[in-house]
């Protein structure tokens, strides 16, 4: 009896929100299908029930990617787009929902509900649901309501589990979100240039390159920097001056820069040797730096 009175209190509580996101209405703004951003995949707060640290992607039943960010936007038949790339594999996962009255954008995983009599199931019920709601906080953050439902009773015995959480996701600012499609371009580019081996490119990876590098000012991350000064070691094409571009912005970056030179020079590669290029330019790029 303790569960079915738990059913009716979720549903009231559903049915009874002003905003449909248990959310006060001051605190909420709404999107259209104009939206476009890049919004971190690990949530920074969550209100009601959680199991583990679910992130966005997780959130939206895809378990098998490990990224830092998505992007999300609308395409023509105003279905939400979730872009990102995980392990150098762009993927593309498209969601069917519709905006509500209310204003936020809301998706059905799993909509199977039966219950004897409805609303009050004494008799017998047999719950499967997982919706999410969208919308965005003042701030421009990305809201995620989710409310799940997978339990049954007959008479009074019940199992199942059900529940409702809120969990907030950090929007990237523009100049974020350039530099996170320029560093995977480049990681892009100088991945299919170390396979195959080559001592030239093709005209579009140049281009794609250039572009990138030039839009990048400064970069702190370590694993963005080891991935500059790579690109600086080894991607060399013909006609094509990257250290020029790369040094800029390791200039920039310092002191992060320097440190990351000093790592890199520690992590020799066992196919390196302090005596022969590109390894042992390490040292003239350091004092480069460090002047």
């Amino acid at each position: 009896m303790t569960r079915i009175l738990s059913i009716i209190l979720t549903t009231f509580i559903l049915c009874s929100c002003g905003t449909g996101l248990n959310i006060r209405k001051s605190k909420v703004k709404y999107f259209d299908s104009s939206f476009s951003a890049i919004i971190d995949n690990k949530s920074y707060k969550v209100k009601g029930r959680r199991y583990g640290d679910l992130t966005l992607l997780n959130l939206f039943e895809i378990r098998d990617a490990t990224v830092d960010s998505v992007h999300l936007d609308f395409n023509d038949r105003k279905e939400l787009q979730f872009t990102y790339i995980d392990k150098g594999q762009k993927t593309i996962k498209t969601f069917t929902g519709n905006f509500s009255k209310k204003g936020f954008y809301e998706i059905y995983f799993r909509n199977q509900k039966k219950e004897i009599p409805p609303l009050f199931p004494i008799f017998y019920s047999n719950n499967h649901i997982n919706r999410v709601r969208l919308a965005l906080t003042n701030e421009g953050d990305l809201i995620v309501d989710n409310m799940w439902d997978d339990s049954g009773n007959i008479f009074i015995l019940a199992a199942g589990s059900s529940g409702r959480r809120q969990s907030f996701f950090k929007r990237k600012t523009i100049t974020k979100t350039i530099q996170f499609y320029a560093l995977k371009t480049i990681e892009r580019v100088f991945d299919d240039y170390i396979k195959y081996q080559e001592s030239t490119d093709s005209q579009v990876d140049k281009d794609s390159m250039t572009k990138s590098l030039e839009s990048l000012n400064v970069v702190v991350k370590p694993i963005d920097l080891d991935l500059l000064i790579n690109v600086w070691m080894y991607y060399d094409p013909t006609d094509f001056p990257s250290r020029p571009l790369i040094y800029e912005i390791l200039k920039n970056s310092r002191p992060s820069s320097i440190e990351a030179v000093k790592t890199r020079i520690k992590n020799k590669k066992e196919w390196e040797t302090d005596n022969t290029a590109p390894y042992s330019e390490l040292n003239y790029l350091f004092k480069q730096l460090d002047e």
